[in-house]
């Protein structure tokens, strides 16, 4: 579960401490996380294509990683449709210009014509042979891939390829590349995925890579290797083997951006690339046949800059530097290399790398780039951020401003990172219960997919009753998301594979749960056309929930449940969110489970918070204040729940903010929406919510929570000003940390409303506004005002020395340093981790202690100006 309390205490002992122990300065470094090679997701690999390693004329090896030479065909979504099943060409060609030179002809209706791919092999080779072979290929691939094709038969420099009836090709445009990757006479760069396996595992972010003669599978072994690395972790060990050659090459690599981000590189910058850790192995009693060397370096564009690592002295560290990057560059690599030449003898020459780094000294600066670690806390909310939009993403941002990110599979990469950012930051994997289809020309499935069951499985594994037929032979989708698929929900082979790969995929990259989408009833969408939804009714959202729970239960891993609109105490909601909602009237039926906090999801997100998005209509920002104020009712709810839930049993509600930025209805300014979204949670915020925006289409928006730390901590719920359920107020009273006081007023109405201040105040500009100002809100707005005061000063006194179980008194004391009376001082620490609290020690000075939180807490109902004071609690060493 989302552990948000301590979150925001941590930073009063910060605050009062001011221990750079645990915030500290340190220098900038962009491979931080995925330098420590702690784990692997997936096997990302470059492979150099040269003559007779794609393909092997004289033995017909045909490569097996993802380049392998397949006949791949899309299938057409229109089940009835037959496809007469004509001939495909393949013909070689004896010339060297190019390779994959692809000429097309074919549909799938009468007056078909076979489909003709020409295929170009190298100076030398003999064409008929180079048929031969590829034929032999296809066959002996049929019936154990999936396979479309009937067979292959070759004539001469031709093979005829037949595919099934039913299964007609995609053209190829210009740009597309074939699935026939054979051979061409220059060098070209493969790249692609693999699943990890023992001997073929790269650490997140970094990517194997092999020269132009080092056979991708049989020369070269990559693997994490357990408690090998610095101080027993675990570290990347690469290695050249078997080889036999005039010179062979392996690379361990990694990239990074070069653009405006503040984890990226910047045109200007100077780096160094630097690993603690590199330990050869291998390399001693090679014989004279045999010239070994190793590097690391850095390249950019043409520059290279490198420098040889000592094979024969054991551990060793080494760095280079390089820059400044110049104008025009995108990317720049870092990478480690074997270089091997002659005869090996059948050793594998290899190196443990562990601790690379890559510092970086801004253009114009002399001296390296610091950051925070962890990263300070600049806001007293707690924070959720969707990103869907990889190149809009940024870790230091996001680690810096969020208690939660939702990732796609595709930005996995930065996890690592984040967590070195900020160790206590929850991230989720975005995941659909629709079926995608993203397959490019050649029919071949992304690696990266936002649901784990994409539409090219299911129609290859033959489970199309999983989809819905619309009647007229097409599968339905979503009206708004064309590449979109509905699926049915209570198939329980569809649950199983689904709750399957989501934990393979939790699980690999490391992932705290996940957040499902599209998880809801289809009843109120468009009809009366081919668009029109499923009708999936409230029972099958319940009884898929109830399938896949359990089972990402039992990984350890947290559900996140997307309700797009629905509300938690009322139907169809309340049926997949509410732990305490029981079958009654029209829902009384077999189809329909009690709920328990077992059977509904950890967290509840609320993706149209406080307004919805009117879809039909150009995806406008509508506003209803009966909507609005029903998500500040489901937030209270949530607290309500909790009050009677076992800890672990708590659920946590996500509001989220999403919204059209238009001339008439801006995101931004002091009456924007996104401002009317945040100063709407701050009414009814408390420790089971979070708070989310963005902009359609990216869902980024670049907001400052700062304010909220600013304003302090609620004092009261939120209330209707003058007896308006739509007009409403919560005051906020001074914190530790340096909150000073204020209220949140939010107007939902579609008219303006005027609100009175009774205090001095200071608003969002930091514009003095004196007691009595009449403020007008415009229809749905949101303003915040600061009490015109400075932060109480605090201090808290530990004893210097202590022995370990010793009972220890730890002072905590205020001092108004204002002219006016502070009221409602809310004083709060966090135990010291050293130590454990003990109970009852606090509530002598009428104080509290928050166990989950690690909180000890007073509230002070008046301090005079000038006024200091001090409460106690006690604490045993550890």
């Amino acid at each position: 579960m989302m552990v948000r309390s301590s979150l925001a205490v941590a930073a009063f002992f910060i605050a009062m401490l001011e221990s750079s122990a645990l915030c500290a300065l340190v220098e900038t470094d962009l491979l931080a996380g995925i330098g420590d090679f702690e784990y692997c997701a997936d096997t990302a690999w470059n492979v150099c294509a040269h003559p007779g390693y794609d393909f092997d004329a004289q033995s017909g090896w045909v490569g097996d990683y993802r380049s392998s030479l397949t006949i791949r065909q899309i299938p057409s979504l229109r089940r009835r449709e037959s496809g007469n099943g004509d001939l495909v060409t393949i013909e070689c060609l004896s010339s060297d210009s190019r390779s994959n030179v692809v000429i097309y002809e074919f549909t799938d209706g009468s007056g078909a014509r076979p489909g003709n791919v020409q295929v170009a092999v190298p100076s030398g080779a003999n064409s008929e042979t180079v048929a031969f072979n590829l034929a032999e290929v296809i066959n002996v691939n049929q019936g154990t891939k999936g396979s479309n094709i009937v067979a292959a038969t070759v004539s001469g420099n031709k093979v005829w390829v037949k595919p099934m009836p039913g299964w007609v090709i995609k053209t190829f445009t210009d740009s597309d590349t074939s699935d026939i990757r054979l051979v061409s006479n220059h060098v070209t760069w493969l790249y692609g995925f693999d699943p990890p396996t023992p001997d073929n595992s790269v650490a997140v972010g970094w990517v194997k890579k092999t020269g132009e003669t080092v056979h991708p599978r049989n020369n070269v072994t990559y693997r994490i290797a357990v408690g090998e690395g610095i101080g027993g972790s675990n570290c990347q060990y690469f290695a050249i083997k078997n080889y036999v050659g005039s010179h062979g090459t392996a690379y361990l690599s990694t990239s990074v951006q070069v653009d405006n981000r503040p984890c990226s590189l910047h045109l200007g910058d100077r780096i160094k690339f630097r690993i603690d850790h590199l330990l050869p192995s291998g390399f001693i009693g090679l014989g004279s046949k045999c010239q070994v060397e190793a590097k690391i370096g850095v390249i950019w564009s043409d520059q290279r800059v490198e420098k040889a690592v000592p094979i024969n002295q054991g551990r060793v560290s080494a760095e280079v530097t390089g820059g400044p990057i110049p104008q025009g560059i995108t990317y720049i690599s870092a990478y480690i290399r074997i270089d091997v030449s002659g005869d090996a003898g059948g050793k594998e020459l290899g190196m443990y790398v562990d601790g690379a780094h890559l510092f970086v000294t801004r253009a114009g600066q002399t001296e390296p780039q610091n950051w925070e670690v962890p990263v300070g806390r600049n806001r007293s909310c707690q924070t959720l951020k969707m990103c869907r939009r990889g190149e809009e993403f940024d870790p230091y941002e996001a680690a810096s401003n969020y208690d939660a990110i939702v990732l796609d599979e595709s930005d996995s990469k930065y996890i690592p990172l984040l967590r070195y950012l900020n160790p206590a930051v929850k991230i989720y994997l975005y995941e659909s219960v629709t079926s995608t289809d993203f397959r490019d020309s050649r029919g071949i499935e992304p690696w990266y997919t936002n649901c784990p069951i994409p539409l090219g499985h299911i129609i290859a594994s033959g489970n199309t009753d999983w989809l819905y037929d619309d009647g007229v032979g097409f599968y339905v989708y979503e009206q708004y998301y064309p590449n979109s698929y509905y699926t049915r929900l209570t198939k329980p082979a569809f649950q199983s594979l689904w709750a399957q790969r989501t934990i393979d995929k939790l699980q690999r990259w490391h992932y705290d749960g996940v957040w499902i989408d599209a998880l809801a009833p289809l009843q109120e969408l468009k009809v009366g056309s081919r668009l029109q939804c499923p009708q999936r009714e409230p029972w099958e959202v319940q009884n898929f929930i109830r399938a896949v729970l359990p089972v990402l239960k039992i990984a350890g891993k947290e559900v996140l449940h997307n309700t797009c609109g629905y509300h938690l105490e009322t139907e169809p909601g309340s049926i997949y969110t509410n732990p305490f909602w029981k079958p009654a009237g029209q829902y009384n039926t077999a189809n329909y489970r009690p709920n328990t906090s077992a059977t509904v999801a950890d967290g509840i997100f609320q993706e149209w918070a406080f307004f919805y998005c009117d879809m039909a209509n150009g995806r406008i920002n509508k506003y209803d204040k009966d909507y609005w104020k029903q998500c500040l009712d489901d937030m209270d709810t949530v607290k309500r729940w909790n009050a009677t839930l076992a800890a672990s049993e708590k659920k946590y509600y996500h509001v989220f903010v999403i919204g059209t930025d238009s001339k008439d209805d801006p995101a931004y300014g002091t009456d924007g929406w996104l401002q009317f979204g945040l100063c709407s949670y701050l009414l009814a915020q408390n420790d089971w919510t979070t708070f989310g925006c963005g902009l359609r289409p990216s869902y980024y928006a670049n907001i400052d929570f700062s304010i909220t730390k600013r304003l302090g901590t609620p004092i009261s719920e939120h209330t209707a000003y003058k007896g308006d359920p739509y007009f409403r107020y919560r005051t906020y009273g001074p914190t530790s940390d340096g909150g000073v006081g204020g209220v949140v007023v939010v107007n939902a109405n579609p008219e303006a409303r005027n609100y009175v201040l009774d205090f001095d105040a200071i608003d969002e500009s930091g514009n003095p506004i004196p007691r009595n100002t009449n403020i007008v809100l415009k229809p749905h707005t949101g303003r915040i005002f600061l009490n015109r005061q400075s932060a109480v000063t605090t201090t808290m006194t530990v004893p210097k020395t202590v022995r370990p179980g010793e009972a220890v008194s730890i002072d905590v004391g205020y001092v108004n340093n204002t002219g006016t009376v502070v009221r409602n001082l809310a004083l709060k620490v966090v135990v010291p981790a050293e130590m454990t609290y003990i109970a009852g020690s606090a509530e002598e000075s009428g104080g509290s202690y928050d166990p989950t939180a690690n909180i000890v807490s007073w509230v002070i109902s008046t301090v005079a100006p000038g006024e200091s004071g001090a409460r106690s609690f006690k604490a045993r060493v550890k």
